[in-house]
């Protein structure tokens, strides 16, 4: 973490996450529908806090799932 409004995230175990399926999921509905309401439940401007961060729910598939979706969504980009 750089500062509350910085942080980086990064895949410590490859064999359970693919870094490129959590950049997805970053990007998509399911990450910014949770976001968006946590982000909208202070007094102060939009703002996701580690803590918030850390509450938000990924449904995370098999590796080799995950590796094709990034494969496909990544070929999109």
């Amino acid at each position: 973490m750089y500062s509350p409004q910085i942080c980086y995230f990064r895949v410590l175990d490859d064999s359970v996450l693919n870094s490129q399926f959590l950049l997805c999921w970053f990007r998509s509905e399911g990450f910014w529908s949770q976001a968006s309401y946590l982000m909208s439940a202070t007094d102060m401007a939009p703002y996701l806090s580690l803590k918030d961060i850390g509450n938000l729910s990924v449904d995370l598939p098999d590796l080799a799932t995950q590796t094709a979706i990034a494969d496909v969504l990544g070929a999109l980009d």
